[in-house]
This record gives C-alpha cells, sequence and structure tokens, in this order.
C-alpha cells in the first residue's frame, strides 16, 4: 500500500542577514549597510522635484510610502506604495562588481504588468550614499516594445543621507528629473503588502505563494481553502493533482523543488482529490473505502502520494480561477 503516515520535517526559516560594512568596503557595501536599521520599517514621502512639471497626479495628490520589507544577503526589496495602488516594489541585488535596480510592477490579481522588471545596474562604483543606474538593454528593448520611446534614456538613482533621508530619482538627458524623497527620522504604519507578493498566476490559475505553514489533515486543509479570504477574492479552492504537480521543479532555489516563488515549509502538499475521484493503481490494498484515502504531492521525491484523511500528512496550498466570480 502506498500511504503516508508520517514524516517529521524540519524548516529553518530565511532570516534576514544584515550587510555589515567596513571602512575598506566598496561603496556598494557600504550603502547596502546603510538600508539594513531600517528593514521591515515604513516611512513617508513626498515628491520633491518634478521636472518638467507635470501637474497633479498621483504621486502629487497620493500618500507616498516607501516600506524596506525584505533585506536578504544579496537582495533589498522596497516595495514603493502609492495611495491605494501597491503594484510596485524597488528590487536592489548585489551583482558581481555593483548593484542592479530592477522595478516589479504587478496588476492587483499578482500577474506582471506589461512593463516589468525594468532598470538598470550600475555602471561606475558610486559613493557611500548615491548609487545611479542607467537603463539597461533589456529595458531598453521592453520600452521600445511598448511605445515607451522617452524611457529608453533613462537613468535611476537612490540615496540614503545625509541626515535622515532616502531619495528615488529618475532623470533622462534634456531636463527630465522627477525625485521623491522619504523621511526616515519618522517610521510611519507598514502598509499592505505589494501586489503580487501574496499570489501568483502561473498558466492561468492564482496560487498563494505559502502554505498555511504546517502539516495538517486533509479535510483541514480543504476548510482552510474554503474558508481562505486572501487578496480580495474569497473563493479559492484545493487544487487537483495534476495542478500541483505541474509545479514540481527539482532544481528550484530553495531546495524545496518546487518552482519559485511558492513557499512550501515541507515536503508536501494535500489536494482536493480522493480515490473516489483518482482510484489508485493499488487500490485494492486500502482497508476501508476509497473515500478514506486522498491524494498530495511528495515536492522533494517529485511523487504522488495518498493517505488516510485522519493523519497530519499535508499542508494547504490554494487556487482559484481568476475568470470565476465569486
Amino acid at each position: 500500500m502506498q500511504r503516508v503516515s508520517q514524516w517529521i520535517g524540519v524548516w529553518v526559516a530565511a532570516m534576514a542577514v544584515p550587510f555589515m560594512a567596513t571602512a575598506s568596503d566598496a561603496p556598494v557595501d557600504t550603502f547596502l549597510a546603510a538600508l539594513e536599521p531600517y528593514c521591515g520599517k515604513a516611512f513617508a514621502g513626498e515628491v520633491l522635484v518634478d521636472e518638467p512639471a507635470t501637474g497633479d497626479n498621483a504621486f502629487t495628490t497620493q500618500p507616498l510610502v516607501m516600506h524596506v520589507a525584505e533585506c536578504g544577503e544579496d537582495e533589498i526589496r522596497i516595495p514603493f506604495h502609492v495611495g491605494d495602488d501597491h503594484s510596485r516594489t524597488w528590487v536592489l541585488t548585489r551583482v558581481p562588481g555593483g548593484l542592479r535596480l530592477k522595478h516589479d510592477h504587478r496588476h492587483e490579481d499578482g500577474s506582471e504588468d506589461a512593463v516589468t522588471m525594468y532598470g538598470g545596474t550600475t555602471a561606475a562604483a558610486g559613493t557611500a550614499n548615491r548609487q545611479e543606474f542607467p537603463v539597461d538593454d533589456e529595458s531598453i528593448a521592453m520600452f521600445r516594445r511598448e511605445g515607451l520611446d522617452a524611457s529608453v534614456t533613462n537613468t535611476w538613482a537612490m540615496e540614503i543621507g545625509p541626515g535622515d533621508r532616502f531619495l528615488y530619482e529618475l532623470s533622462r538627458p534634456g531636463g527630465r528629473l522627477f525625485q521623491v524623497e522619504f523621511d526616515l527620522a519618522t517610521p510611519v504604519a507598514t502598509p499592505p503588502p505589494p501586489w503580487g507578493s501574496e499570489t501568483i498566476v502561473i498558466d492561468g490559475l492564482q496560487w498563494t505563494r505559502a502554505t498555511n505553514g504546517e502539516n495538517i489533515k486533509w479535510p483541514e486543509a480543504l476548510e482552510y481553502c474554503d474558508q481562505l479570504d486572501l487578496a480580495g477574492y474569497e473563493d479559492w479552492r484545493s487544487p487537483t493533482l495534476a495542478e500541483l504537480a505541474s509545479l514540481h521543479e527539482p532544481d528550484a532555489a530553495g531546495g524545496e523543488s518546487i518552482r519559485s516563488p511558492f513557499v512550501i515549509g515541507d515536503c508536501c502538499v494535500w489536494s482536493g482529490e480522493s480515490l473516489v475521484d483518482r482510484p489508485a493503481e493499488d487500490g485494492d490494498e486500502t482497508a476501508g473505502g476509497p473515500e478514506r484515502y486522498h491524494w498530495g504531492f511528495m515536492y522533494d521525491g517529485g511523487l504522488e502520494y495518498y493517505a488516510v484523511h485522519v493523519f497530519d500528512d499535508g499542508r494547504a496550498l490554494c487556487v482559484r480561477d481568476p475568470g470565476a466570480h465569486q
């Protein structure tokens, strides 16, 4: 009989590793280290310069908040909230010889905007307080494809200090200059998560990025998804076994054998199917009726399994059909 009765999973949560700088460090290292004390905090900002003036727009009429949300060893993610628009995240990544800035733009359902992950990599050492990012070839191609020819000469910059200030800047030859300044001395309330951080759309399905966080029984997993209210939706469900298998990626980063950006925290996830829905080849060996057994997917082995619903043999990862009505 193919059955999983108990697994002991050890999950060490990824913890933020601070950037430690010394006097001999490169300017990039010192710049990143200067951001580390602000990790987890949010700060209000305002438009400092907008030339040539574009008049009233969301940046001048809505509250602006930056949130230093995630600080890893080589990457910092800073969602930039404009009122109720939570579509933007600045992604700073340490690369060989410098620092890269990308703009992750998402729709409210978590799907990528047509113009996303644009930016550039430092071409010079910069300073401990200021780093500049000339537009890269990938972004130029994207801008031209989307009819944004004015953006092909963009240079972005970020400054920290002097004093308790953070500056985001966009400039172009010919006089375009846009700057937003944030007050690092006064943290504000943490804003909602950026769009796409809770869910992601893959192959026409909207998924939660993380599981419920612990191994539970199959009925509990089903109930968890049925009652989930997330990202403005309440029509979540447990995935089919085939849908779970579609996420399997043996060489995925993170060691969980599930495609990025999903996080399981253990090996296994329940599906919404039982042996009634999907009979097993060795189903004649089960004790009791097939309705007592439910399918799951074991990512670390790439295997389908079924188990009796009274065992804590899987976690809940939820999915919905974006075109469905609630």
